[in-house]
């Protein structure tokens, strides 16, 4: 298992809040093959039964809609993302599907990242208390986290104290949008995950989630059961960016 490495900032000149942020940003040049550990994704919303699965919700929470948030007037949406390994395999073009659409976005990727726990790879919780600690407040919160934490409980209710002890630390009035989390080996566990996951940005509001389950299973998605090809990781950036644009004007 190894670890991305940080970017340096390139000199000695003071660094700006935003540009400090994009410091913490998972090396762009990381292949959706390459250097991968443990980790993976989601359940199909199309209702049709896959290996066991439940057709889990895609959508906003609660069901009434998102309010937009618009960027202030200091420049583009400021987009926070907190992801593992099929972050990491997806970033580059995460990157460029942001810059297309006028949101500048700060990623905070590690291959093997679990929810809460562990300190190589940082947990999602330790990355969010890192970007809580620039003076930028996002506009936007991405998590895409949950796949190495599968088979980690019995029951929904371990799954949905890591998901609520993230989602703690957090902001109430900033929108947050989850990538829900599907492995092929382990379908029935990734729909408990998926339940507690709906459970609990309900309970928060203000949050939706992206149905990356729509696609992990489907044929050429995934390189190894886990991992996204380059096909896969666009799929991904479909499935992040889709949500985004519910939540930003």
């Amino acid at each position: 298992m190894c670890r991305p490495a940080r970017p340096p900032t390139g000199n000695n000149e003071p660094v700006r809040p935003r540009t400090l942020a994009r410091a913490l940003l998972a090396t762009a040049s990381v292949s959706a093959t390459a250097a991968l550990g443990a980790c993976g994704g989601g359940d199909r919303a199309d209702g049709a039964d896959h290996g066991g699965t439940l057709a889990l919700f895609e959508g906003t929470l609660p069901a009434d809609g998102p309010a937009a948030r618009p960027a202030d007037d200091t420049g583009a949406p400021l987009v926070a993302m907190v992801g593992d390994s099929i972050t990491v395999g997806s970033v580059a073009g995460l990157r460029a599907a942001a810059a297309a659409s006028g949101y500048e976005l700060v990623v905070d990727a590690e291959v093997g990242r679990r929810i809460t726990g562990g300190t190589f790879p940082r947990s999602g919780t330790a990355a969010v208390t890192d970007l809580l600690a620039t003076a930028a407040e996002p506009d936007v919160w991405v998590v895409a986290l949950g796949t190495n934490d599968i088979g980690k409980h019995d029951s929904a209710d371990g799954y949905a104290r890591d998901i609520d002890t993230l989602v703690g630390l957090l902001p109430d009035d900033v929108p947050l949008v989850w990538i829900n989390v599907y492995l092929p080996g382990q379908p029935e566990e990734s729909a408990v995950f998926n339940r507690a996951l709906i459970d609990a940005l309900a309970a928060r509001g203000r949050a939706s989630i992206g149905a990356w389950t729509a696609h992990a299973d489907d044929e050429g998605v995934l390189s190894d059961g886990v991992h996204p090809t380059d096909d896969g990781a666009a799929r991904f950036v479909e499935v992040v960016i889709g949500q985004l644009e519910s939540w930003l004007e």
